[in-house]
């Protein structure tokens, strides 16, 4: 994430022009619907295609279903971005309990063959999109439309900020202003419900964990603590998300923006919520990386990370997270050390008290700039020497 207003020129034009596909969609008016994406050979705002808004329970593939219009599901499933797997929110329709389902799903409950042998193609077959850990200051400042921030606004706007938002706004005072709202009036509990309702998309089990918060203190408790509990891999799925944003092309999946009021609420916590304090000492972080990828790190050049980026003040807790089996032929040992002295709101935050497992660990926040000061090879490891930068 970065802190200029290109980035998330409209807010609002986006919010609008997405109420208006799920409507057109739900009303099958599908001229309107092709306006507002465009077409496989000429795709506009396609990276909306995926999204379930608030109030709304199904995606756009899912309402052509509903209309058992195999012409506009055909048309749909040649966009580059379409997500086959995305699933309906809670809920119920003339074939009952839908919640969870995916398009084919829906359509084989229907009965509807010609639409079910259309979807059945891409069952077991999940498109893979390659994600990059790695963006140079620059890029960040160029990446085209919306990013998963500017989705997460613009899908629940009402329930996030209701007033109109000015565009010349950054983003970071956008997310100020979002929190001092959450922070200091009952708008929680309806950030926590319908955060809970989009989680459920992604995460069943902590979307249930979630709406059981009785108290703010309690709803962000839960927000940081799940994020960092290893067995269901949400850290994995949140990042991925983030990583997932791309100077050309954007194509966020179901699952993607599913998680985007979540990844919005922990972004704020992490840059606002004054119980997670800053860290200015020395943190650590390992990293098996390929080495290509370990090749990008060179003395002298900015990036940034789009992603959450844990780090430990004790150098033998700084393990890869989530712990899995590397392969050391392609995977190598890359120690990066991080100063962070700049006082700025981007320096980690210990979420030591809120955390499933104690490692003192210290995160921060998504977008995070760095300058690579250094570089050295220690008994066989890299170390990768950065500065936080403001």
């Amino acid at each position: 994430m970065s802190d200029v207003s290109t980035m998330f020129s409209s807010i609002e034009e986006e919010h609008k022009d997405l109420a208006k596909l799920v409507k057109a969609a739900k009303s099958g008016r599908w001229g309107k619907v092709w306006d507002i994406i465009g077409c496989p050979d000429n795709e506009k705002k396609s990276y909306l295609l995926n999204c379930v808004p608030e109030n709304r329970r199904w995606t756009v593939l899912q309402q052509a279903v509903w209309w058992n219009n195999s012409i506009a599901v055909s048309k749909l499933l040649h966009f580059s971005g379409i997500d086959t797997y995305g699933k309906a929110k809670k809920g119920k329709s003339e074939i009952g309990d839908d919640g969870g389902l995916t398009a084919f799903e829906i359509a084989e409950k229907f009965g509807y063959k010609e639409v079910s042998d259309l979807l059945r193609k891409f069952v077991g077959e999940k498109k893979i999109q390659e994600v990059d850990t790695f963006q140079l200051n620059g890029q960040v400042a160029e990446i085209q439309g919306f990013g998963l921030f500017g989705l997460a606004i613009a899908a629940y706007k009402n329930t996030f900020h209701p007033n109109a938002i000015d565009s010349s706004k950054p983003l970071s005072v956008i997310l100020k202003d979002i929190f001092h709202e959450m922070n200091t009036t009952d708008r929680w509990k309806l950030i926590r419900d319908k955060l809970s309702e989009s989680v459920f998309l992604s995460c069943e089990e902590y979307s249930e964990e979630i709406q059981k918060s009785e108290s703010r203190e309690e709803f962000y408790r839960t927000i940081v603590n799940v994020y960092t509990n290893e067995e269901t891999r949400l850290y994995t799925r949140v990042n991925t998300a983030l990583r997932r944003q791309k100077v050309n092309g954007y194509k966020p999946t179901a699952d993607d923006l599913a998680l985007g009021p979540y990844v919005l609420v922990y972004q704020m916590l992490l840059m606002y919520w004054q119980k997670l304090k800053k860290e200015s000492s020395k943190t650590y972080r390992k990293m098996m990386l390929t080495k290509s990828d370990q090749k990008k790190y060179q003395k002298g050049l900015k990036f940034v990370w789009l992603s959450f980026v844990s780090s430990s003040v004790n150098p033998t807790k700084a393990l890869p997270f989530p712990t899995e089996e590397f392969d050391e032929e392609s995977k190598h040992s890359t120690i990066f050390e991080f100063d962070n002295t700049c006082d700025c709101q981007w320096q980690p935050r210990n979420i030591e008290e809120f955390a499933v497992y104690k490692e003192e660990e210290r995160v921060y926040p998504a977008g995070s700039q760095f300058l690579i000061t250094n570089r050295k090879v220690k008994d066989g490891e890299t170390h990768v020497y950065l500065k936080l930068l403001a």
